[in-house]
């Protein structure tokens, strides 16, 4: 039962990494002056 919860608990975690990752990396891009193609991406998702 508690190996059940702590694969669980990993899994939570690698998303949790991968998706401040992603996160991190449009960040980025936007810093670096990509305003034109990203804004219009944030506000399809938005």
């Amino acid at each position: 039962m508690f190996i059940i919860i702590l694969s669980g608990l990993m899994v939570c975690i690698g998303i949790g990494i991968f998706i401040s990752s992603v996160v991190v990396e449009e960040i980025v891009l936007l810093l670096n002056g990509n305003l034109n193609t990203h804004s219009s991406i944030i506000e399809m998702v938005s």
